[in-house]
């Protein structure tokens, strides 16, 4: 069956290529990146094997809009004899609110100095395709090359680059959102970045690695009218990017430079394919049932590591190792050894969830570090939206992990002074903690690699459903029923052969086979032997949780222990069954007190305790993780679209030796 499928998939791609190349003069992507701009005469050495030792970028925004940048290079060549290096700037993007458009960047001004004295020109090698290549240092040819370490400034001037923010708690400020690099061609060991504008800056961000990334960067701050950034480690491939954030009425103007976009013949073609339509129907069944075939395989692949021969839950690491086999739960009576329970919500899911941000500040508050009050605001309509108040105490953290510590820091840098100490409302965190939250993400996972829990680093959970896949499929349908009607009229009119059309239609079902696909294959990573054996471990003491029963917490004085495990409850999806076995626990002992750490409104049982805490939880992670929404969208308009990535803002490029 796999070798089936693997020969279906081999020939549909062949039939895709033989497409792709005879429309390969008809519709050109406005952003794809010239293969010659990697492939030029390697100067005496390898020019892929050169390294930014460090870059200084200072971006001048003046009160018309126009950004004056300065790029000042160390370029280490190596022992290689270089040229120089080109930058690739990008100059015109999709304009996503009107496709018949292209945003344009308006480049201008470049000069070039050494202030190593290595050669020092700078002249326009080329520009196609939305993009800019500037050559700096040496002409082709020259004998006039440099080795080491060298320092280069390039100045130019950028129009068109300011966005209006027109949605979400920004709404009506003015951002510079901004791609230093979108695709860097070699790596970089660090690089700065500081931004100055005509007024105060209310806001900023920054992202780094694949195109995409959520991650931020290692440090950013803002003072008056300047923002800074740090990046280190900067990888082959990443982009890198940042963004600053200005009030109303910064700049003389916000309207991006929009140029008709050039005719696209594939519109023209749109109406021309669904005679077809009953024979593509036939291949798109066979390559959605050969994606979940695939999806089966991968399964099997996401099988569990386990320690061959030893008791499941048992740390045995110098037991063989093979694959793990279904098992009974045994019983236990505590947490999994050395794990916390934001760290369990990854390891029972397989995947990054926000979940864990809620779970983890339960278990501080538990810890002592943190008060959380349930409050209630009054809205214009008289509506009272739950709301939560978290005050920090003088409690000295102690033996946190770094995620943890983190959170502590990243609150207490939003709350406000009161009589209990500094505190801060959950409501007022949404789409302003967004940043912090990336980063506790990512320290979380850090500690998840360093514990080796799985062979390889989790995902973030997919939102995507059966229900999407379905939607695909449908959409792939409707879509051919209307290449068919254009189809119909070309053959009737004899103006096209209706077979010289039938690949175009295949490359679209295989679009389609695609997209299913990735969403099949999005599959969660496999748990190592150590990760699989404390996962029993958590199981064990799920099912302790779930089965528990009062009278013998009681007759085991096990009372005070049992109150403690709310936020393991979470972590498993259990609290409701955690605060019935606390209310019979508290009819059969007489102890009606509650948790000092959760002062919460009409509780009269640990029932509604735990329900509490829990809506709690949940509105702590969707508040602390939300984004802030803006205008465009990411590579369109040139907008901070729902906070931002790595590649999402405008402008762009890349940099690479010669």
């Amino acid at each position: 069956m796999h070798r089936l499928i693997r020969v279906l998939f081999a020939a549909l791609c062949a039939l895709a290529l033989t497409s792709g190349i005879a429309a390969g003069a008809t519709a050109q992507p406005l952003r794809t990146y010239e293969t010659s701009v990697r492939g030029l005469p390697a100067a005496n050495g390898n020019p892929g094997d050169d390294v930014i030792d460090h870059l200084d970028v200072e971006i001048q925004l003046n009160s018309s809009g126009d950004a004056n940048i300065r790029e000042t290079y160390r370029w280490d060549f190596g022992q290689r004899r270089g040229l120089g290096f080109y930058r690739t700037l990008v100059t015109k993007m999709g304009y996503s609110p009107d496709p018949d458009k292209i945003r344009v960047y308006e480049v201008s001004g470049e000069h070039v100095s050494s202030a190593s004295g290595a050669p020092a020109g700078v002249w326009r090698e080329s520009e196609s395709r939305g993009l800019l290549k500037l050559s700096i240092g040496a002409p082709d040819g020259s004998d006039d090359r440099v080795t080491g370490i060298q320092t280069y400034t390039l100045t130019y001037q950028v129009k068109g680059a300011i966005n209006a923010i027109k949605e979400g708690d920004n709404a009506g400020l003015e951002e510079f959102y901004w791609n230093i690099f979108d695709n860097l061609d070699v790596p970089a060991r660090s690089i700065d970045v500081t931004v100055s504008g005509p007024a105060e800056v209310k806001d900023i961000s920054c992202f780094v690695g694949p195109s995409g990334s959520d991650t931020p960067c290692n440090s950013y701050n803002s003072s008056l009218n300047r923002s800074t950034y740090s990046f280190s480690d900067v990888q082959k491939r990443d982009a890198v990017t940042i963004m600053a954030a200005f009030p109303s009425g910064t700049f003389a103007s916000t309207a991006p430079i929009l140029v008709d976009a050039p005719p696209d013949r594939s519109r023209q073609f749109t109406s021309m394919l669904s005679m077809i339509a009953g024979v593509l129907a036939a291949v798109v069944g066979v390559v959605v049932a050969g994606s979940f075939g695939l999806r089966r395989i991968h399964r099997r692949r996401e099988r569990d590591e386990a320690w061959m021969g030893v008791t499941p839950g048992v740390i045995s690491p110098g037991a063989p190792v093979g694959p793990a086999e279904e098992t009974p739960i045994a019983v236990r009576f505590t947490p999994p050894e050395n794990l916390t329970p934001a760290e369990t919500v990854v390891l029972m899911n397989k995947a990054r969830t926000d979940k864990s941000l809620g779970v983890m500040l339960v278990d501080l508050a538990i810890k002592g570090y943190l008060w959380v009050s349930e409050v209630s605001w009054t809205t214009l309509s008289g509506k009272k939206p739950n709301d939560w108040a978290l005050t920090l105490t003088d409690q000295v953290p102690e033996g946190l992990a770094s995620y943890e510590n983190r959170t502590l820091s990243a609150l207490r840098v939003f709350a406000n002074p009161s009589e209990h100490g500094p505190q801060v409302y959950i409501s007022r965190l949404k789409r302003k903690f967004h940043t912090s939250a990336a980063m506790i993400d990512h320290d979380l996972m850090r500690e998840v690699e360093r514990k080796q829990l799985f062979k390889s680093q989790p995902k973030k959970r997919s939102k995507s459903s059966a229900g999407m896949i379905f939607f695909l499929i449908v959409l792939g349908f409707f879509m051919l029923n209307m290449l068919g009607t254009g189809v119909s009229i070309t053959a009737a009119t004899q103006r096209f052969s209706v077979m010289s059309w039938l690949p175009f239609a295949v490359v679209l079902v295989i679009f389609c086979s695609i997209m299913i696909s990735a969403f099949g294959s999005g599959k969660k990573t496999a748990r190592t032997a150590y990760g699989h054996a404390l996962f029993k471990q958590a199981e064990g003491f799920k099912e302790y949780l779930e089965t528990a029963e009062a009278d013998q917490i009681i007759h085991e004085s096990k009372q005070a222990e049992f109150s403690r495990w709310l936020p393991w409850a979470m972590a498993f999806g259990i609290e409701d069954r955690w605060g019935v076995v606390m209310d019979q626990i508290v009819q059969r002992s007489g102890n009606t007190g509650y948790s000092s750490w959760y002062q919460g409104r009409n509780i009269t049982s640990y029932t509604d305790f735990s329900s509490s805490v829990s809506q709690f939880g949940s509105s702590s992670s969707t508040s602390m993780v939300s984004q802030p929404s803006s205008s465009g969208s990411s590579g369109g308009s040139g907008g901070f679209s729902g906070g931002g990535s790595s590649g999402g803002g405008g402008g762009g490029g890349s940099a690479g030796g010669r």
